[in-house]
């Protein structure tokens, strides 16, 4: 139900996405933590939401409560979801507007999601739940997504890199930020 939806995302904006701190280039390797191994990807600039599948339907639904039922990527939420012998699913991820080869703005999700756009896509980075089991590792969620939404072209997992030193770090950060110009990565340690 909604209400339980709602309560599971909170709960992970809360306790899980509140933790992500902000550091500049300068601070990867003295201030993330040192690690046998890191998945590092891309940071998308949009919305945090949740995705819920009941086994009927897929919708949409921030730690707010506002919920989204009508975009063109929850058909294809329900299509992979569904072929992927699932019956119940909480993941989590970032609603934002594709634009090739451009950098994703967080400002302009709302005109677009007015007009239900095609342009809105999902990107699933996290598993709360599937089937109520939880998935625990971050390689292992990792491979979960990339086997349910394999080809996807709305909904699709975030593209990790694993990466073994902090100077890799550095190498991804300035390849995406400096280089290419996107808004910045998400590092995670195992």
């Amino acid at each position: 139900n909604r209400h339980y939806m709602q309560n599971q995302i909170a709960k992970y904006k809360h306790q899980i996405a509140s933790r992500y701190l902000p550091i500049t280039q300068n601070e990867i390797e003295t201030k993330i933590l040192k690690s046998d191994l890191y998945s590092i990807s891309t940071k998308y600039d949009g919305h945090f939401y949740g995705l819920n599948f009941d086994g009927e339907k897929a919708e949409l639904i921030n730690h707010g409560g506002n919920v989204i039922t009508d975009l063109p990527l929850l058909n294809e939420a329900f299509e992979k979801l569904n072929k992927s012998e699932c019956n119940k699913a909480i993941l989590v991820g970032e609603l934002y507007v594709y634009k090739k080869g451009g950098r994703t703005r967080s400002f302009d999700l709302k005109a677009e999601l007015d007009e239900k756009s095609e342009n809105i896509h999902f990107a699933v980075f996290d598993i709360i739940s599937i089937n109520d089991n939880e998935i625990l590792g971050i390689k292992e969620t990792d491979e979960k997504l990339n086997s349910i939404f394999k080809g996807g072209k709305k909904i699709y997992p975030v593209k990790n890199q694993f990466v073994e030193t902090r100077k890799d770090i550095v190498k991804f950060y300035e390849n995406t930020v400096i280089d290419e110009g996107l808004e910045g990565v998400i590092v995670r340690c195992l």
